[in-house]
C-alpha cells in the first residue's frame, strides 16, 4: 500500500523502491545475494532517513497508518546513503576465495552515472561489498580474525561464517528469496 501512493499521507518521501528490485544477479549468485541480504531484501530504500523519520512521526497518527499497520508485520526502510563507510578489507588473493559478492554480480564500488537509481545501487554495493564467497568455510577461517565487523563469508552451498562470530550451516529454507525468484 505504501508503494501505491494512494494518498498524500502515504507518500513516503524520497522512496526509491524495494531493495530487491535494485539487484540484478545471475541465477548462479542470486540465492547467495538473498542469503546475504536476509530480511533486508524486503526493505524499502529511501533517499534520507531524516526525511523518513519526520514523515513517520506525522504518518503514524493517521487512519491510513493504523490500517496499514493493523494488517500485521513490519515495514523496513534503508537509507540509500549508509551512515558510515565500510572498513577496507581485501581477501581476493587468499586461497579458496572466489570473490566479493558485489563484484561477482557486476556491481562496482561506484555505479556509473548512466544507471538509474545510482544511490540505491550504491547501497546494494555497500551491503554486498562486505560478503565474500569462498569455496569452503575452512578457507574463510584464517580471514575471520582480521575481517571488520559485519563481514560475511559464504559458500556456494549457502553456509555462512560471520566475522561477528556466527555460523550457519544446512540448506536455506524451501522458500526462494526475492532476488532468486526474479533471476
Amino acid at each position: 500500500k505504501l508503494l501505491a501512493e494512494a494518498s498524500p499521507s502515504l507518500t513516503v518521501p524520497g522512496l526509491i523502491g524495494p531493495l530487491a528490485d535494485l539487484v540484478d544477479a545471475e541465477v548462479t549468485w542470486a540465492p547467495l545475494v538473498d542469503l546475504a541480504l536476509g530480511t533486508l531484501g524486503q526493505a524499502l530504500v529511501v533517499d534520507s532517513l531524516d526525511d523518513l523519520v519526520r514523515w513517520q512521526a506525522d504518518w503514524s497518527a493517521t487512519d491510513e497508518a493504523r490500517t496499514v499497520l493493523s494488517a500485521g508485520g513490519r515495514i523496513a526502510f534503508l537509507s540509500a546513503r549508509p551512515p558510515r563507510d565500510a572498513l577496507p578489507f581485501v581477501a581476493a588473493e587468499q586461497p579458496g576465495v572466489i570473490g566479493r559478492l558485489d563484484r561477482l554480480i557486476g556491481l562496482s564500488d561506484e555505479p556509473s552515472p548512466d544507471r538509474t537509481n545510482a544511490a540505491g545501487l550504491g547501497l546494494v554495493a555497500h551491503l554486498l561489498g562486505r560478503v565474500w564467497v569462498v569455496e569452503r568455510l575452512a578457507d574463510a577461517l584464517p580471514l575471520v580474525g582480521t575481517a571488520p565487523a559485519g563481514t560475511l563469508f559464504i559458500t556456494r552451498g549457502g553456509e555462512c561464517l560471520s566475522a561477528d562470530g556466527g555460523l550457519e550451516i544446512g540448506q536455506p529454507g524451501a522458500a526462494t528469496g526475492i532476488v532468486a525468484r526474479r533471476s
